[in-house]
């Protein structure tokens, strides 16, 4: 700032030095001069969901619309099994039983394998990943299984009211689980390659600090825990459909 000297007065003149300005450089998708992501905001508060969030909530999601497929159906049944006086029930095949046992059984090794897989243990997370995947193919030839006995019976898709919707609701859920068991046998075929197995097409290897001799242990906690949701639901959701079927009068 400089100021101007008066009439009759001797020049006077001051400067005011400013102190050099120091300003950050800008970081990459940052305008706001703090050189961090745009994600951040005041405080370092990560405004954005992480990636894992997004993951739960469209597992979450997914999981809504297709219970809501099945209590739509299970709405269905229970009306038409009022209007009708004389419900054509069918008994319940011993096979369901043992199915639905299998299926509850594979539900827990999946809970194991993926709680060794948090605690690093890679080779129980392996073995207890494999028996699930070996005992979710053996629940849907059950289930085939059971549909061969129903027809073998003289029990088909339009015998009657009951055995219409249990072929519809059995098949629809084992449709469900397929998908489910598609994903787990891909995991588990990944994590038998990263393991270095006879079975490997290629070796599993990326650069990430959570990998141990080329085994990414956050990517597989993270697709274990969306798998594990999606079986455990249809672990519970075959139950309910034998109550609905079976069970409920």
């Amino acid at each position: 700032m400089i100021i101007a000297p008066s009439k009759g007065r001797p020049s006077t003149r001051t400067v005011e030095r400013r102190a050099p300005s120091h300003r950050l450089p800008l970081g990459p998708g940052n305008n706001n001069g703090n050189g961090g992501s745009h994600s951040h905001g005041s405080g370092g508060q990560d405004f954005h969901p992480r990636a894992d969030d997004v993951y739960r909530l469209g597992m979450g999601v997914a999981l809504v619309a297709i219970g809501v497929f099945f209590v739509a159906f299970s709405i269905i049944y229970l009306a038409r099994q009022r209007s009708m006086n004389n419900w054509p029930s069918t008994l319940m095949l011993p096979i369901l039983w043992m199915n639905t046992l299998v299926l509850v059984t594979s539900s827990v090794t999946l809970e194991v394998s993926r709680r060794s897989l948090k605690r690093r243990q890679r080779r129980r997370f392996n073995r207890w990943l494999t028996l699930t995947t070996l005992l979710g193919f053996f629940f849907l030839s059950g289930q085939v299984t059971a549909w061969f006995q129903l027809s073998a019976r003289g029990l088909y898709l339009t015998s009657n009211p009951h055995s219409m919707f249990f072929y519809l609701l059995s098949a629809a859920h084992g449709v469900h689980l397929l998908g489910g068991l598609i994903a787990l046998l891909w995991v588990t075929v990944r994590t038998w390659q990263s393991a270095g197995s006879p079975i490997a097409i290629s070796t599993f290897v990326r650069a990430n600090s959570t990998k141990q001799s080329g085994f990414d242990f956050r990517g597989r906690e993270r697709s274990v825990e969306l798998i594990s949701l999606y079986w455990h639901f249809m672990a519970v959701l075959w139950v309910y459909l034998l109550v609905v079927l079976f069970i409920w009068k």
